[in-house]
C-alpha cells in the first residue's frame, strides 16, 4: 500500500560509498588471491567476472566446486574485514542522520558487500541497531545492476515499491532501482561517481538528506490521497 504519511516510507541505503567509504579498494587484494587458487587455470575470462559482472561471491560459485567454496569465501570475507579494521572513512555525522531518519521510518541495507564484513563493518560503526534488516550479496542472484535480488528483498520483508526509497552512490543503483520501480536518492556526500544530472534526486550533502527524504515522502503521500 503507498504511503499515506511520512512514517509509512521504508529507506533502503547502498552500503559501500553511501554510508560509508575507504581508504583502499580490496578488489586487487581478492583477485590476487583467487588468482593464487586458480594457478594456471586463470584466464582474462575469470578477471572480467571478478571485476564487471558476476561480483566475487558468484565468481567464486563458478570458479571453484562445492567443497572448496566455504574456505574461499571465508579468506574474501577476512580481507574484507581487515578493510574494516584499517580503511574506513566513516562521516562523522552518519549515525546522527540515521538516527533521526529512524524516528520516521524504518530503515534496510542492501549491498553488494558480503553478508559477514557487512554485518561486521556496521557493527563496528555502531549502526546496526538502527536497522530492520542488513541485507548482504550472497551469491544467490546476479549482482547489482540486475534486478532479481533487490525484488526478492522486498519481497521477504513484504515492501511494496511504492513504499520505499532506495539510497546509493553507484550507477548500478541507480539501474537497479529504476527496474525495480523504486524511488532512488542519488547520494553525493562521499563519493562522485553520480551527478545532478543523472537522477532525478540527488543528495550532495549528508546534512540535508533528511530534508530531501520528508520532500518525497509529502510527495508520495498528497499523490495517494488524490488516487
Amino acid at each position: 500500500m503507498p504511503p499515506t504519511t511520512n512514517k509509512d516510507l521504508h529507506i533502503v541505503f547502498d552500503f559501500d560509498g553511501t554510508l560509508i567509504d575507504w581508504a583502499y579498494d580490496t578488489t586487487p587484494l581478492v583477485i590476487s588471491f583467487i588468482k593464487e587458487c586458480l594457478g594456471e587455470a586463470f584466464t582474462d575470462h575469470h578477471l572480467e567476472l571478478l571485476t564487471t559482472t558476476q561480483g566475487f561471491a558468484s565468481s567464486v560459485n563458478a570458479f571453484f566446486k562445492t567443497d572448496e567454496r566455504i574456505q574461499i569465501i571465508e579468506k574474501i570475507a577476512a580481507i574484507a574485514c581487515e578493510q574494516v579494521d584499517n580503511a574506513a572513512l566513516i562521516p562523522p555525522n552518519m549515525k546522527k542522520v540515521l538516527e533521526r531518519l529512524k524516528l520516521n521510518h524504518k530503515l534496510y541495507i542492501f549491498s553488494a558487500r558480503d553478508p559477514h564484513s557487512l554485518k561486521y563493518a556496521s557493527d563496528k560503526m555502531g549502526i546496526s541497531h538502527l536497522f530492520e534488516v542488513i541485507s548482504g550479496f550472497d551469491g544467490k542472484h546476479k549482482p547489482k545492476p540486475d534486478v532479481c535480488g533487490f525484488n526478492a528483498f522486498l519481497r521477504k520483508q513484504n515492501l511494496a515499491t511504492d513504499q520505499i526509497l532506495y539510497i546509493g552512490d553507484k550507477r548500478s543503483d541507480l539501474t537497479m532501482a529504476h527496474d525495480a520501480g523504486v524511488e532512488f536518492i542519488g547520494a553525493g556526500w562521499l563519493r562522485d561517481t553520480l551527478s545532478e544530472s543523472d537522477c532525478d534526486n540527488f543528495c550532495a550533502d549528508l546534512r540535508s538528506l533528511s530534508i530531501l527524504i520528508g520532500k518525497l515522502g509529502s510527495q508520495k503521500a498528497l499523490k495517494f490521497s488524490q488516487q
